[in-house]
This record gives structure tokens, sequence and C-alpha cells, in this order.
């Protein structure tokens, strides 16, 4: 996938990202773009607006739901995701939930039955024909039983089914909300587990969730690790890291709020001219080290935002606990999990960079072939900013040395010397501002000849920032 900044665009192919990929990451960040997709001279137009599908036209001029459920079965071909454009009149009534969830049924049923071939057309007709009574039914079954019921009742089926229970957690200052099939939901607070007196959980509210919620490619982990994780941004109660994994060889939910709160550069530093200057590199590997909890994330976090706002850069960021939420003002953030950080077939490097990323951000680098792709990446390719836990200086030499005994790459030293551009000392842990410190180093030769040595203890500093 490659970037047109000008024109403010993304192109791709659809075997590399989906239409659900992109609708999930559009959905995620709630954005508003027009999403043109064009298949053996056809052409369809999805319109987003606040991250929901509003409007839809397919190649035969048809409108609405029918034309964004023909579009979605289109199998390969190109698309083009444009951010500046003019509004369009909704012709879509549904949620873009409820679409999606019938898309993934009816896409599974036809897979099952080998309906649907290298000519889609037949199958899009086949499928169109069952759609509307059966949306239709199905909803009607579903409100006719939250009608009847006179107690609190979740709205199944739907991306949005635990959307309440969201602001239960909020409102209790819960860190968790645990369900598990035929258990009532629960949440963790400071005090203790509060149960909310629901009806137990079913494991298809479970399954139907995880259905609309997660692309195709996460599908695939948790059915094959039997655990994902992801993020989910909830109307009127923000932005949450799901847990989905399997108990017992059934679906269950950890939910945990992420932060809204990414503190500011200025905050952390009072020059962040050096930190901002990193970010219009084109090529190279900026380490971000410090001790556990010495703010790292923070720090990295901060850059990405402080990019985010003030240039027109698309970013992809790997991590495990991705909690900060992003503005976005003038460029694009994606999102991906610290375990596809690799250039391997089934890893998301590659896509990050087809996608023409201008920084590719990993926290953090846990062993050699991390580093040996981070280093690849950065190297021929682009921007990378990685954070990397080491006490000091000297305890940095002792882990890349241990890299380098790993057995995939023995010149990961050499690598490193050739692509690492400066190294961030991050301190900034001290609950005093005035104890916090930030120390640049960037390198020269001479530095580089120490870093082919696994020698970082005697790196020359740039003045501290603190």
């Amino acid at each position: 996938m490659t970037t047109a900044k000008n024109d403010k665009c993304v192109d791709g192919d659809l075997s590399n990202f989906s239409i659900f990929d992109i609708t999930h990451t559009l959905m995620m960040s709630r954005k508003t773009a027009l999403v043109t997709v064009e298949r053996s001279g056809k052409k369809g137009f999805l319109y987003f607006e606040n991250g929901q599908i509003i409007s839809a036209i397919d190649d035969d001029l048809r409108t609405g739901e029918r034309a964004a459920f023909k579009i979605f079965f289109w199998r390969g071909g190109r698309f083009r995701m444009e951010f500046d454009v003019a509004p369009r009149e909704r012709n879509i009534k549904l949620n873009t939930e409820n679409l999606l969830l019938e898309i993934a049924r009816n896409l599974d049923e036809q897979t099952r039955d080998d309906t649907i071939s290298d000519d889609e057309s037949d199958a899009s007709a086949a499928i169109e024909e069952q759609f509307e009574d059966k949306f239709r039914n199905e909803l009607t079954r579903v409100f006719d039983k939250v009608a009847a019921d006179t107690s609190p009742v979740r709205e199944l089926y739907t991306v949005s089914a635990f959307d309440s229970l969201l602001v239960a957690l909020n409102d209790l200052g819960g860190t968790a909300l645990f369900l598990r099939p035929g258990a009532q939901p629960r949440i963790k607070t400071k005090e203790g587990f509060t149960t909310i007196k629901q009806e137990s959980i079913k494991p298809h509210e479970i399954s139907g969730f995880l259905d609309t919620l997660l692309s195709p490619g996460e599908a695939a982990e948790l059915a094959e690790n039997h655990e994902v994780s992801v993020y989910y941004s909830a109307d009127g109660a923000g932005t949450f890291q799901v847990r989905g994994y399997h108990d017992s060889g059934r679906p269950a939910l950890i939910f945990s709020p992420a932060s809204k709160s990414i503190p500011t550069l200025a905050s952390l530093v009072p020059d962040a001219e050096p930190l901002r200057s990193i970010l219009c590199q084109e090529n190279g590997l900026y380490l971000l080290v410090g001790p556990l909890a010495s703010g790292k994330t923070s720090l990295l976090s901060a850059m990405l935002e402080d990019g985010l706002r003030s240039k027109d850069l698309l970013i992809t960021s790997f991590g495990r606990t991705q909690t900060f939420e992003f503005t976005e003002e003038c460029g694009f953030l994606i999102r991906a999990d610290i375990h596809r950080f690799s250039l391997s077939q089934n890893g998301g490097l590659q896509s990050a960079i087809d996608q023409g990323s201008d920084v590719i951000a990993v926290d953090e680098v846990t062993d050699s072939p991390m580093l040996h792709d981070a280093c690849v990446v950065a190297t021929r390719t682009g921007l990378v900013l990685a954070t990397l836990e080491a006490e000091d200086l000297s305890d940095l030499s002792d882990r890349i040395r241990s890299f380098s005994n790993q057995d995939r790459d023995s010149n990961i030293l050499k690598r490193l010397s050739q692509c690492l551009k400066g190294i961030l000392v991050v301190d900034l842990g001290s609950e005093d501002p005035a104890c916090a410190k930030l120390t640049v180093l960037s390198l020269d030769e001479d530095d580089r000849a120490r870093v082919a040595q696994g020698d970082f203890s005697a790196l020359s500093a740039s003045p501290a920032l603190t």
C-alpha cells in the first residue's frame, strides 16, 4: 500500500489489506473518508463518517445496504482511501456493526458451501436475494425479545452489545470487566469484584461480538493461539483494550480501560525540538532505553502524538498494551499487535512497509529476531522507533551482546552499527518532575565502531534534557 501525501489518500491491494481491515481501521479511529474499491474494471464506493458507513454505491449504480453488501464480497483488486472529501448524503440506515455482522455471517455460510467462485457475481446475487428478508427478520426477532423483557437486556449480535457494561465499568472506576459464558458480568474495582445484576452471558453473545470486532487476521490469531488482544472504542465510554480468549473451549472477554491522556512533549522535557527533529528523519533506528517503569512508552507515545498533530505522517505502531488514544489531527496511525512485528510471511512489518508508513514504532524489542527486523527496515525502508528495557548503557551492552549470541543473526552488532542513529536514555519515572531526565545520544563514526563491538557504555552524550 502507498500513501500520496499531497492528495491525503492511501492506496493498496485488497490481497494485503481487505475491505474488512479497512473498515475496522476507520471505525476504530473514527475517521471520515471515501473508500473506492476497483476490480476488473468495476468500481464501488463506501463513504465513512466518523468511522460509520453512511453511504454506498456499486458498479450497477445501486445504493444503500445492497450496494455495500455487494462491495464487501469483491475478492482482490485495489482500493483507495481519501480523507479530504465532501460530505455525502446518507443512504444507509443500518449501523455499521449490524451490517458487518450480517456480511460476515453470510460470507462464512457461503464459504462453507463452496459457493464463492473467482467470479463473485453469482455468489453475490444469490446472497443478495437472501439479505434483506433474513437480516430484517433477525433484527425483528432481537428487538421483539428486548421489548418483551422488562428487565435490562443487552443488545445482542452487535459490536456495541456490551457498551452499557463499559459505561458501568467507567462509572465504578473499575480496572477490568470480565465476561464469561454462563456467568453474570463482573467488574474489578479497588474495593474488589462487583457483579452486575443482569442475565448471564451467553456464548453466542461473545461470539457475535468477536465476529464483528475482529479483522480476518485477528480472528485467525484467536483460532490458532486461543487468545487475541485488540482495541474497541465505545460511544460515550471511550477506548478499551479487549482480550478475547478461550475458557474451557468457550470464548470469553476481558475489557480494560485505555488511557485517553497522552503527555505532551513539553510536559516531559523543556526543549522538545531535538525529539521533533527525529520524526523528520527518512530512515534509521532510534532506541528508547531505560529500566522498567522509566517512562519509555509514555515518551514514545508523546513523540508519536506530537508528530500526528503537526505532520502528515502515516505511523504503524506495534505494541502489547497500546493504552493511549491518539488525536491524528494531521496524520494517521495504524495499531498492530506486538506479535506481528516480523518480516516473516505471517508478520505485519511487510504490510506496514507496503502501506508506505513514514514511521514504524515498536514497544518493545525483546529478542534478536525483533532487533534484526528493526535493523533491516531502518536500513532499507524507513524510520523505526523502538523501546528496549535496560538499566543503563552498560546493561544495554550486555543485552545487545546476548541478542548477538542468539542463533538467528551473528551479524546483529554490525547491522545495528549501520542503522542506529541515536539512543534516548529515559528516566522519567520519578514522582518529582525535577528529577526526571532524558539523555539524547547522537552517534558519530567512533560511536558506531563501539556499537559494532557491542560496547555502548562509552558512547558520548549530547547535553541532557532535564
